[in-house]
């Protein structure tokens, strides 16, 4: 009877492991299941057998279950968004409305020689098409790009008058609605850094290219029957670029932009290039 006892534990000791690959195979018994648990030097894999040495079928990670037919998810599915993972937003403001004003030179704050009132010029714009590409695959950097429209209005001192590309001083006339404007059509390029999910926060810096059209210089002055208005049009560089900054958060931006090139050349030589500053709304 012992020597039957004795081989009837060798098969059943047999039998417990017949379900390992390799003999480095772990086999755990925990609450009626057994646990087989296959090692190598490239991986680890784990299965999952009943009293009756059926497989479990995997349906979670890390969790088994009895059955034919089960839905299946695990850790890496393209199903699941990935940690950290976002989406690269548009920055470019669908309307926007800033100071524009003329400068003699590139990052230069003087205009004696063009006699504008920068304090009191400004523009309006939109941007009607608007594209996006992403940098990185976490979605926080990026370009930003589109088109846009712009109307400019670049306000004169009182009694100075802009006419033929020269600056002229009225003394005995007073001006009233003293103001050149023109019409901007903008494509920029800018590469943004991005932060957030919900609410972002961005920053950008890049460059645009426009066409400028239809620059002239309206202003009215006083004859003895009341005032007159004259319309006088201007010679000026219909292609520009710039450099653009843009910084904001959620839909609001603040943005600046000098002009790398000049709008205008008076017959003295003093170029006048333009510069903007303002406030952007994303809709």
């Amino acid at each position: 009877m012992k020597i039957k006892t004795f081989f009837s534990l060798i098969v059943m000791a047999l039998a417990a492991t017949n379900v390992a690959a390799e003999t480095n195979d772990t086999t755990l018994i925990v609450n009626n299941r057994k646990i087989v648990i296959a090692m190598d030097s490239a991986e680890t894999k784990v299965s999952v057998y009943d009293t009756l040495d059926n497989k479990l079928t995997k349906a979670y990670e890390s969790t088994f279950v009895d059955g034919q037919q089960v839905e299946r998810i695990y850790v890496g599915s393209p199903f699941i968004p990935k940690k950290g993972n976002r989406k690269f937003k548009a920055t470019l403001p669908t309307f926007f409305i800033g100071m524009n004003g003329l400068t003699e030179g590139f990052a230069d704050n003087s205009h004696s020689n063009l006699q504008t009132r920068n304090n009191s010029s400004w523009e309006v714009g939109m941007t009607p098409i608007v594209l996006t590409g992403a940098l990185t695959k976490d979605g926080r950097f990026g370009i930003t790009g589109g088109v846009q429209w712009s109307l400019a209005y670049n306000h004169m001192q009182n009694g100075y008058i802009m006419k033929a590309n020269n600056v002229e001083h009225f003394a005995e006339y007073p001006t009233k609605k003293n103001y050149m404007r023109y019409q901007s059509v903008r494509v920029p390029l800018i590469v943004d850094f991005q932060t957030g999910k919900k609410n972002i926060f961005y920053t950008g810096l890049g460059i645009s290219v426009e066409w400028r059209e239809n620059l002239s210089h309206k202003y009215k002055y006083n004859v003895d029957d009341g005032f007159m208005t004259v319309r006088n049009t201007q010679r000026v560089n219909h292609w520009g670029m710039n450099l653009e900054y843009h910084i904001g958060y959620d839909c609001l931006q603040l943005y600046a932009r000098a002009a790398l090139t000049p709008l205008y050349k008076l017959n003295d030589g003093t170029k006048a290039y333009p510069f903007a500053v303002g406030l952007g709304i994303t809709l």
